[in-house]
């Protein structure tokens, strides 16, 4: 009889004891959908029914630790916490959760290739009666999927049964899960699968570093050489003092003198007549002598222009050859910038030597057999070396007429683009050609400039905005004051590339009969067809001296 008693007392001992467990709560159904996107990163759906069989006040969904965005949608009440979503629960029954997040960082990259780590089950606290899960991949993948389980490591065969078709991953769990059971999802991918979300988690590699070690080198090469004190722009109506428009492009960017500019500017002061033909052919002609009136420099030009001659055609040999020349030096240069300046054409080729490994990496990226990738590596090195040259060079006219060198840089910066696209590193491709463009405005002006320097400065760019703003009653009153005000101010609109709005700001008045530039037009003279007029001289006067280096190398 004792015995009886003391059976049915540890009967009823471990009833007591199984209730609780009886009663935890436990999930019913567990649904993972993934969604991966093209960046490395993925959209994570959980939708999971949990069944109470007595009153329970929370229920904890986790997630990884590398969750970014979350969305919580739910019937009850919910909280968002580090560990994952506290849903509130009341009364026993069936409970239907959903939350939706986004995991970012998932993918490794190291020379061999990328790894991509997924949690698909990050420990919840109850049993599982059912999993299902899908894995969506942007694209195809040669290699298969490895799952790895809290409790059963690799040996997720017993457990679970799943497909790969090389995109996506489908899989359901063949036994109900252990309470705290996680299961992790690992895939080797190629190298260049993800490639922003490489290139933007992982550490930089050796190409990354050294580009990034040379920009901030060019960086701080100008900053601590070239910087200026960029001056406010001095009020200005009238031409500069003691400079023509030959030296503006001078003052502004360092460059050598603009002959033809130079041209129109003695024309301006009587010494010279440039003729238009109606074949738009155009002949200088002499009309009296420089004296000592000019600068010393601009006396021997002059000689070296005309010599014995009373007039040059300016489509001739002798023309071009004196334009590339002046083109390469100005004897202002040197008074216009600090001893102690750094020069803009080192600090151009630091900045072309990060094009050049920008290219090289490039090529190196690309998923080819490694003979054609070494080929490929060294012709973008030198694309992208002569590519940033020319970018540079169409940042740098910007403040000047000649707009050659933008055209040419904006096909290079396609050209660049198109590239990056091919190799998959676009990402790579469109920072570097804002960064050479950048790098061209920032040498145009850089320098630290002297005394006469600054001064000049604030004078071309006061008149500058002058032409761009003045207003058509007050050009018309300076233009009453001065018959030949427009006259004056015309090479220098035209060298500072604001010619045409300068000239219609001045409304339709007629201008005095000009005595500089002459064609085969009986038309009254007006502000816009002079302007027109002169630009097409320029432009004619230019012709040759830009076929002249082809012309050299065919040795003509």
């Amino acid at each position: 009889m004792r015995k009886c008693i003391v059976y049915i007392l540890l009967l009823a001992t471990l009833g007591c004891l199984a209730l609780p467990v009886l009663a935890a709560p436990q999930a019913s159904q567990f649904t993972n959908d993934t969604v991966f996107l093209e960046d490395g990163s993925c959209n994570v759906r959980i939708t999971m029914t949990v069944l109470v069989e007595e009153n329970v006040d929370t229920i904890l969904v986790p997630w990884p630790a590398q969750v970014d965005g979350v969305t919580v949608s739910s019937s009850g009440r919910y909280e968002v916490t580090e560990e994952g979503a506290l849903f509130s629960v009341s009364g026993a029954g069936s409970h239907e959760l959903s939350l939706r997040y986004t995991l970012d960082g998932l993918v490794t990259k190291d020379k061999n290739g990328a790894t991509l780590t997924l949690p698909l089950l990050s420990g919840l606290h109850y049993p599982i009666s059912n999993l299902t899960f899908t894995v969506t991949l942007p694209s195809h993948v040669d290699s298969q999927p490895v799952l790895e389980s809290g409790y059963y490591q690799q040996n997720v065969e017993n457990i679970l049964e799943y497909s790969f078709d090389g995109k996506t991953l489908t899989g359901q769990s063949k036994t109900a899960l252990k309470d705290r059971e996680t299961l992790v999802m690992t895939l080797e991918l190629p190298k260049d699968y993800f490639k922003t979300a490489a290139r933007r988690f992982a550490l930089p590699d050796g190409w990354d570093l050294a580009m990034l070690l040379l920009i901030l080198a060019a960086v701080a090469y100008f900053l601590l050489t070239l910087m200026p004190k960029f001056p406010g722009r001095a009020r200005r109506t009238t031409a500069p003092d003691e400079i023509h428009a030959g030296d503006v492009g001078t003052c502004l960017t360092g460059c050598g003198t603009d002959l033809t500019m130079l041209v129109l500017s003695w024309a301006q002061l009587g010494y010279i007549l440039i003729e238009i033909d109606k074949k738009n052919r155009v002949t200088l002609h002499k009309r009296m002598d420089m004296g000592n009136e000019r600068d010393s420099h601009e006396v021997r030009w002059f000689k070296s222009l005309f010599g014995q001659r009373t007039m040059v055609d300016a489509d001739s040999y002798h023309y071009a050859k004196l334009c590339r020349k002046l083109a390469a030096k100005s004897p202002l240069r040197g008074r216009l910038y600090d001893k102690k300046s750094g020069n803009p054409v080192i600090f151009r080729a630091m900045c072309c030597v990060v094009g050049i490994v920008a290219g090289l990496q490039m090529g190196l990226g690309m998923s080819v057999s490694t003979g054609v990738k070494t080929l490929l590596a060294t012709t973008f090195a030198c694309l992208c070396g002569v590519f940033s040259y020319f970018i540079q060079s169409g940042g740098k006219c910007l403040p000047l007429r000649e707009k050659t060198p933008l055209w040419t840089a904006l096909a290079c910066s396609g050209i660049w683009i198109a590239l990056g696209g091919l190799a998959g590193d676009l990402q790579q491709a469109v920072p570097m050609v804002v960064f050479q463009f950048i790098a061209g405005v920032a040498a145009a002006y850089g320098g630290k400039r002297s005394e006469m320097g600054v001064k000049y400065l604030q004078q071309i760019r006061g008149l500058r905005r002058h032409m761009c703003t003045a207003t058509t009653f007050d050009l018309q009153q300076l233009q009453q004051k001065n018959p030949n005000y427009f006259y004056e101010l015309a090479p220098f609109a035209l060298t500072l590339g604001v010619d045409k709005l300068f000239a219609r700001r001045f409304g339709k008045i007629v201008l005095p009969e000009d005595g500089y530039l002459q064609c085969q037009d009986a038309r009254e003279m007006t502000p816009v067809r002079f302007a027109a007029r002169l630009r097409k001289a320029a432009d004619v006067l230019n012709q040759r001296q830009k076929r002249l280096p082809y012309e050299q190398l065919r040795g003509k």
